[in-house]
């Protein structure tokens, strides 16, 4: 559970009411699970990171993973095409379900409720982050967890979040969930 929260975001700050995330990143076992197959990996592993997972398969992640839970889904689309290109997608933020976070929500996640640059401070980086490394994906939760508990929110592999790709809005808000639209 992540407590509300503000992000300052150049001179504007934006709110980010409290919100639940998973303390590690999926794993290939997981990933399995709900989507009955597993992308190609560079190394396999049921407690590995899974990687090479699209932003469109991770929200159908989301969306199966919400099945399973008995809940909502949170993407709504019309049909899939392509390599799993979901076709006139909304987001519904009040649906009770299971979806990536707002890059406001990861941020806030990310730091553990420190004001530091960097969520361990000055203490040795190695302890907490994956930094250059070339082996690619490694078994979730070896290294130290942030104040909220959270694993590898600095490496191992790349999160997605929820959020069009787009510049912030000069006017503080509450819960902004990024642009309604766009190509990334």
């Amino acid at each position: 559970k992540i407590p509300k929260a503000t992000i300052i975001r150049g001179v504007n700050s934006f709110g980010v009411n409290s919100f639940s995330m998973a303390t590690t990143e999926v794993t290939q076992k997981v990933y399995e699970f709900v989507m009955e197959d597993l992308p190609k990996q560079s190394k396999t592993g049921d407690s590995i990171a899974v990687s090479n997972v699209s932003w469109f398969r991770a929200a159908l992640f989301c969306n199966a993973f919400s099945k399973l839970a008995g809940l909502d889904t949170a993407y709504v689309y019309k049909y899939i095409a392509g390599d799993s290109i979901l076709v006139d997608l909304e987001i519904n933020y009040s649906a009770a379900s299971i979806r990536l976070p707002t890059e406001n929500e990861w941020e806030v996640a990310a730091h553990g409720g420190t004001s530091t640059t960097y969520y361990w401070d000055t203490d040795v980086a190695s302890k907490y982050a994956y930094y250059g490394q070339t082996a690619g994906p490694d078994v979730v939760a070896q290294k130290l967890p942030n104040n909220f508990g959270l694993y590898d929110m600095a490496g191992n592999v790349a999160e997605w979040v929820n959020d069009w790709y787009d510049i912030y809005p000069k006017n503080k808000s509450d819960n902004y969930s990024g642009p309604q639209k766009g190509e990334y």
